[in-house]
């Protein structure tokens, strides 16, 4: 047995006695309450890649099972645990099969440690919350370590990864894998590379960081597996062998979610010691190469700068449609892009431009006298005409032409003229000269007008006129405010 083996045995003794003498067992209500965490199970390969529970509190009390009140510290285990998750687990995984009654055929522990797992014994078993064995975070120099959590009194909460794995290794040296990145994002025929390390969990899984660091090597010669979901079962092969740096590539030609995980046994030349692995998972979304969007961009291109001239309707139609284009599909989803391209130019012909305001028509036309019978034929019907040419269908594109409607009513208006009383004229007087004579002898003045008479209502032409007038002083005088008043002198 070699140094690292013989360490590790006896490592392991003492942290599963330091587990076991910190935790008092018995039976613990929890309150109400649960989380949603993922986990997995490996157990040399993956019985669970993936899965995602809802824990509720206290759902190990409820099928019966005894669990830690308190950690090895004292403390009081008020909260989720691990141990709860398997509970959960186990639930989702044999469904009605899984009962109060039947539950201990499945799952069973002894004290704070878990004695069996889907059916099988799971004496030889350990977990990490988040790629992390629990601790207490206080340093014990004498083991060079921290106190770890028994999988009833490790806190987990929510959105936290547990990871359920047994030990393969008769003296639990087994490597924890990790890969560089838990997660990868690629398209359609990108080449996905995989770096993948490992430290012997048990030996170093509760030594600080710097030591599971300086402790990390690369995992060379292991296969390199992918898990692929089809019709909701996982079908699992191997796609490649890491290098002797621990690295891998492969490439995926569909779309879809894929599970990569190393698997077998690390060589350690110098010791001419195999020591099986624990998997670990690296998710891997592999996304479709993206659709073409030079219709949609076209479309959208051919949107008015300015909606505002456009009934609310009918923007809110467009608004709608543009909303709903989703910029992240790819090729596979092709004729849904081009439907958006569609949709968008049909809502972009289906704009309607508001209707102009003819308020100051209608105010012009409330202007207009109600008998027009009063009025001129000629300003009548240039009135009338003004009214005949009102389109009252034009937009608000067009609403310069409705303002000048209004202004041509309201001149013809302006415009209109009164006819003159049937069988009379009306005349004005125009070009005024005036002479004035003077007989002192006889104080008599002689007053000579000439004018040219205007008939308005055109019944006759216009004709010069004279007027000679005698007049005594007084007479004149009563003539001359006459006609002053008449010209407005």
């Amino acid at each position: 047995m070699s140094v690292r083996k013989s360490s590790a045995a006896i490592i392991s003794v003492i942290l599963a006695a330091a587990v076991l003498l910190g935790c008092i067992s018995t039976a613990f209500a929890a309150g109400d309450g649960s989380i949603s965490v993922g986990i997995s199970f490996y157990d040399g390969g993956f019985v669970i890649p993936k899965e995602t529970v809802e824990v509720k509190d206290g759902i190990a009390e409820e099928y019966g099972y005894t669990v830690a009140e308190k950690d090895h510290n004292g403390k009081d285990v008020d909260y989720i645990t691990v141990f709860d998750a398997v509970v959960a687990l186990h639930k989702a995984y044999y469904g009605g099969k899984f009962t109060a009654e039947t539950c201990k055929d499945y799952l069973n522990n002894s004290g704070s440690m878990i004695t069996k797992m889907f059916g099988k014994s799971a004496t030889s078993s350990g977990f990490t919350v988040n790629d992390v064995m629990p601790n207490d975070g206080i340093y014990n120099e004498k083991y060079h370590s921290y106190t770890g959590y028994a999988a009833d009194t490790a806190r987990i909460v929510n959105g936290d990864k547990v990871a359920l794995f047994t030990y393969k290794d008769s003296y639990w040296g087994d490597y924890y894998t990790q890969f560089d990145s838990s997660e990868k994002t690629v398209t359609v025929g990108e080449k996905i590379n995989f770096t993948v390390t490992g430290y012997s969990i048990m030996w170093y899984g509760f030594a600080d960081k710097a030591t599971i660091e300086q402790n990390t090597l690369p995992m060379s010669c292991l296969d390199l597996n992918m898990i692929q979901y089809v019709d909701g079962k996982p079908v699992d092969k191997k796609v490649g062998t890491l290098n002797w740096r621990g690295m891998a590539s492969y490439t995926v030609n569909e779309p879809g979610v894929y599970y990569f995980y190393a698997s077998g046994s690390y060589i350690d030349e110098e010791e001419e010691e195999e020591t099986p692995v624990i998997g670990n998972i690296c998710t891997v979304t592999v996304k479709d190469l993206p659709a073409d969007y030079s219709k949609v961009d076209a479309a959208v291109a051919a949107v008015p700068a300015d909606l505002s001239v456009y009934t609310d309707e009918s923007v809110a139609a467009l608004n709608a449609v543009l909303k709903e284009v989703d910029r992240d599909l790819g090729r596979q989803d092709q004729a849904k892009v081009d439907a958006y391209a569609d949709a968008v130019n049909a809502a972009v012909a289906a704009l309607e431009v508001k209707k102009a305001d003819y308020s100051k028509v209608d105010a012009a036309i409330a202007a207009v006298p109600a008998d027009l019978s009063v009025y001129t034929d000629e300003s009548v019907a240039a009135l009338n005409e003004a009214l005949a040419n009102v389109d009252r269908n034009l937009t608000v594109l067009d609403q310069d032409t409705v303002d000048a409607y209004a202004e041509a009513i309201n001149a013809a208006v302006a415009a209109l003229e009164t006819k003159a009383p049937e069988g009379k004229s009306f005349y004005i007087v125009k070009n005024f000269k005036i002479s004035l004579k003077v007989n002192a002898d006889e104080g008599k003045m002689v007053l000579d007008i000439d004018f040219v008479r205007h008939d308005i209502c055109g019944n006759a032409p216009d004709k010069a006129e004279n007027i000679n007038l005698t007049l005594t002083v007084t007479w004149l005088s009563c003539v001359l405010r006459f006609l002053q008043s008449v010209i407005g002198g």
